[in-house]
């Protein structure tokens, strides 16, 4: 989840090429969306969910977050932002994320980090 466009893209090629399904949205709301039907459609949830902690418009990634683990508990979400600041940046743990990643993003460290908590 992330609001600007070439993040998306950037995120959609790049994970693609690196053998994940993509779902992009462009707030938290979408995301929440995107989680809910996946759920009640008794497809697989989602392994991991990136969320965008700051959205201009609309809901941003700590509060959609929130909404996602009272969905399901055992969601796997990475905070990102390129506020390092942000008390979810500096303890994601402590609101319910599994991790986080800075941006910009390396692409390669997101592969991996990604890997890792789908595995964990």
């Amino acid at each position: 989840m992330d609001d600007e466009e070439t993040i998306q893209l950037l995120l959609r090629e790049s994970l693609t090429l690196m053998g994940f399904e993509v779902v992009v949205t462009v707030d938290g709301k979408g995301a929440v969306l995107a989680y809910a039907q996946s759920m009640q459609e008794n497809v697989p949830s989602f392994d991991v969910v990136l969320m965008d902690l700051v959205v201009k418009e609309g809901m941003g990634g700590h509060e959609a977050g929130g909404e996602i683990l009272k969905q399901d508990p055992r969601a796997r979400l990475i905070a990102t932002s390129g506020d390092c600041s942000d008390p979810v940046m500096l303890h994601p743990h402590l609101y319910g994320f599994a991790g986080k990643v800075a941006k910009p993003f390396n692409l390669k460290a997101l592969s991996s980090f990604v890997r890792q908590i789908c595995a964990g």
